[in-house]
């Protein structure tokens, strides 16, 4: 079988790994309602420790997490060591950034949910742990300095990701050496931050207007 045919396989089904709607899906089975005509209306695990309670946030986050770990981390250098690409200049880390991209693309815009998803941070940092963690150690510790005065977890997941790219770059040759070339996560990864930016416009115009909700306090 042609390698076009097997990496276009292993893209199809990260698609459809990162498309499945965890916390719809379990909105759906505990109050048979629809998350996304509730709170924030996002099908993420922020939206829905606010529909549930706090401790739903976990499995939600940690499956969304897994959605993008399990491609990159596991069936991306599987694939590239079973049938090499001899005409690419880094087979294994060219395949997990394309598996990557397919799962966020999936979270982001799930052929199960009419193309209406989440916006991607638990997943992009399951792709980020997969690809480099002390990136993703640094994007983390963005992400806690950030929330943590604020208790705004929007602004909290802009920062991190406006951190993604840089902090695989600079530490890609130390902790990263399981790629062939840091070049192409690094690209992807400065893609990621714009889409997960872009995904939280709403939030934005929120903040700036100050009527963004903040977790674990409530309004005065």
């Amino acid at each position: 079988m042609p390698v076009e045919l097997i990496y276009g396989a292993a893209g199809v089904f990260a698609y459809l790994l990162g498309a499945v709607p965890s916390g719809y899906l379990l909105v759906k089975a505990k109050t048979g309602k629809d998350i996304r005509t509730m709170g924030s209306g996002n099908i993420g695990a922020t939206n829905v420790a606010r529909t549930l309670g706090a401790p739903w946030f976990v499995p939600v986050f940690l499956f969304d997490f897994l959605k993008g770990f399990v491609p990159v981390f596991w069936i991306a250098p599987w694939v590239a060591a079973r049938w090499r690409c001899e005409i690419c200049p880094a087979p294994a880390a060219t395949l997990a950034v394309f598996l990557a991209l397919c799962a966020l693309v999936g979270h982001m815009w799930p052929v199960y949910l009419g193309f209406r998803g989440g916006k991607g941070v638990a997943t992009v940092g399951g792709i980020l742990f997969a690809l480099n963690f002390v990136a993703a150690l640094v994007a983390m510790a963005v992400w806690v300095v950030v929330f943590l005065p604020s208790r705004y977890v929007s602004l909290g997941s802009i920062a991190g990701a406006l951190a993604l790219p840089f902090a695989h770059h600079f530490t890609a040759d130390l902790a990263a050496r399981r790629w062939e070339s840091k070049w192409p996560a690094t690209l992807f990864l400065a893609l990621a931050a714009f889409l997960v930016i872009w995904r939280h416009k709403g939030n934005l115009q929120r903040l700036l207007a100050g009527t963004e909700k903040r977790l674990g306090r409530r309004p005065a």
